[in-house]
């Protein structure tokens, strides 16, 4: 791919706010994300990004509605955290409880927010993206590390826990049953 040089960079960005951008942006299916009023725009997901975040959406998919428990739902699909902080989980669930926040978007914190790092995105997203769930009152977060085998979780109480994926499975908080890690779910697509 080739860079494309668009000239000098103004010395002054554009701040945006996430009613701008739903007035000003076309509609995109393109992942695109607001940080701090700046537009960010991570590049297309792999087909191994892909199948991971379809293993993991129909494994929690299938439970959440046998328990009834709420929605899960595949990005891109914008999680307003506040008018200049919006973000796109690669999944993300929302309890029955806090159905309220499914509107046009998510409109606050969903209850639980899973991405899947890329090499491009590994030391950058998904810290930044934390960081702003985690102010805003998300109850878990998971970082799926395809490389490494594991998948580091994020409880708003607990801190965190960093379980390999080749293990039996590990409980989560917030869907309130012991998620299990099998090569049957996903783990096959990290091989």
């Amino acid at each position: 791919m080739h860079s494309m040089n668009l000239g000098p960079e103004r010395k002054s960005k554009r701040l945006w706010t996430y009613a701008q951008m739903g007035a000003e942006l076309p509609e995109s299916n393109l992942p695109t994300e607001l940080w701090n009023g700046e537009i960010i725009r991570p590049p297309t997901p792999t087909p191994l990004h892909q199948t991971i975040v379809a293993g993991l959406m129909s494994a929690l998919d299938d439970l959440v509605r046998a328990m009834k428990a709420g929605q899960v739902f595949i990005g891109p699909l914008d999680v307003v955290l506040t008018q200049s902080c919006v973000v796109q989980p690669d999944v993300l669930f929302v309890s029955t409880a806090r159905r309220g926040i499914v509107v046009k978007c998510i409109d606050g914190a969903p209850d639980l927010a899973i991405e899947v790092v890329t090499q491009e995105s590994a030391t950058s997203r998904p810290r930044r993206k934390e960081g702003a769930l985690r102010q805003v009152g998300i109850a878990e977060y998971w970082i799926v590390d395809p490389e490494s085998r594991s998948i580091e979780v994020l409880r708003a109480n607990e801190g965190r826990l960093s379980t390999p994926l080749t293990r039996g499975g590990f409980r989560s908080g917030k869907i309130q049953t012991l998620w299990r890690v099998s090569k049957s779910s996903f783990s096959q697509t990290v091989a």
